[in-house]
């Protein structure tokens, strides 16, 4: 009876901790924003941390897949992968931008092999990389330099308003 009771217990506790996925926090080098967040099966959900060491007043939000980009793809990062839509277009900017964020990231840091890429759509049916880099298991850090992300955004946003015009 007390083995059966085990049993039922281990499988109760290991298939309640699967329901909860695994949770993931990366830094992007010497920038101060980094990213946390939790795969459940396919799911991906989480926070771009704009906040703690980057002084914006909002921190962006996360959502997507989980999935696998295989290296023939040519893509900039690939292998076991995170696709996340990311508003950190409009957290930085604390206002509706009209561009959209997807950011590709590994599941490993690494110094070696890049891991995260950063897309930009703007509304004009083209998707460019903005800026890209390895991760690390730092999570950014006080008087660090603010991404890159937010120059590429300022000219990117320059870019499509002058379009738009």
């Amino acid at each position: 009876m007390k083995l059966k009771c085990l049993a039922a217990m281990t499988f109760l506790v290991l298939g309640c901790s699967a329901a909860f996925g695994q949770t993931y926090s990366f830094g992007f080098g010497t920038a101060c924003d980094f990213e946390t967040f939790t795969v459940s099966g396919i799911y991906v959900s989480g926070t771009h941390n704009l906040t703690k060491y980057c002084g914006n007043p909002v921190d962006a939000a996360l959502v997507g897949f989980k999935g696998n980009i295989p290296a023939s793809s040519g893509a900039t990062v690939t292998g076991a992968v995170v696709m996340m839509a990311d508003n950190v277009y409009d957290a930085f900017g604390e206002q509706f931008g009209g561009c959209q964020i997807e950011l590709v990231s590994r599941l490993k840091a690494s110094s070696k092999r890049i891991g995260w890429v950063n897309y930009i759509n703007c509304g004009d049916g083209v998707e460019y990389i903005i800026d890209y880099g390895y991760l690390t298991t730092q999570l950014g850090s006080a008087g660090a330099k603010r991404t890159s992300v937010s120059a590429a955004f300022d000219a990117v946003r320059t870019a499509v308003k002058s379009k738009r015009q």
